[in-house]
């Protein structure tokens, strides 16, 4: 930064110096060389010391990178969840198509794991827990669906989009956690723009918690999908070895 100062306060001298020429004189020769080059010395030499001692030798974090990609992937199957839910939800049934979901969803997996030659007789252990996770998203998924017949995807999108700051305020409630302020400011924001949704932009429809019967429908499934973060982070007693990322902070899911 400070050379780039210096090279900008050179260049308005130069352009002074060139506006007092007078009959093709210009006394101020020297100093327009002298800041030219000046300048051209700087940015060499700082060029040579970034490249240095900044970008010689660094690399890309390729986990982290990995873990944005599929963060984005997820958010875009969430988001295609609930367009293609609405046009399929007054057509199928929903536990009907919940169930179709989580078979075709299981069948893939399966068939991954054998591949990858993951499958272990650890995933058999206390097989009562898939039943737990297994209904509490089989109720969030019949319940969006539900949902789907009577609000727009941008209401349930919305209502999702709560999901991360009622995370925050339970991590720090029950788990005693403590989160950066400005994840604090990040969410708050977030969550202001969703609920500024839902309501309809009234005052007076959040004051009264006025919501539509899809909307209430799906905030009730939200809060039961956001139950199965606590369930299997508590002792990991409900998870198994295999683990993948999900759109909760700091926690690790069972398949």
């Amino acid at each position: 930064t400070m050379v780039c100062v210096k090279v900008i306060g050179n260049h308005n001298g130069i352009t002074m110096a060139g506006s007092h020429g007078h009959f093709e004189l210009n006394v101020f020769k020297p100093l327009i060389a002298h800041n030219i080059l000046q300048s051209i010395d700087l940015l060499a030499d700082s060029s040579k010391n970034f490249s240095l001692y900044c970008i010689k030798g660094l690399k890309a974090d390729k986990e982290k990178i990995k873990s944005h990609l599929i963060m984005l992937l997820f958010s875009l199957f969430v988001a295609g969840s609930f367009v293609f839910g609405k046009l399929y939800a007054e057509l199928i049934e929903p536990e009907i198509l919940t169930f179709y979901r989580f078979l075709l969803g299981a069948t893939l997996l399966g068939l991954y794991l054998i591949v990858t030659k993951r499958l272990s007789s650890d995933l058999l252990f206390k097989p009562w827990r898939y039943l737990i996770l297994g209904g509490i998203y089989s109720i969030y998924f019949v319940f969006m669906f539900i949902a789907l017949r009577y609000t727009s995807t941008i209401s349930t999108s919305a209502i999702f989009a709560l999901m991360p700051f009622a995370t925050l305020i339970l991590d720090s409630m029950i788990f005693n956690k403590k989160s950066h302020s400005l994840i604090w400011l990040a969410l708050c924001i977030s969550s202001v723009g969703a609920l500024y949704i839902v309501f309809d932009g009234s005052l007076i429809n959040a004051l009264n918690f006025k919501l539509d019967f899809g909307e209430l429908i799906f905030l009730i499934g939200t809060i039961v999908y956001n139950l199965s973060g606590y369930i299997c982070f508590h002792r990991n007693n409900l998870m198994p070895k295999l683990c993948f990322l999900k759109n909760s902070r700091n926690k690790c899911h069972g398949i």
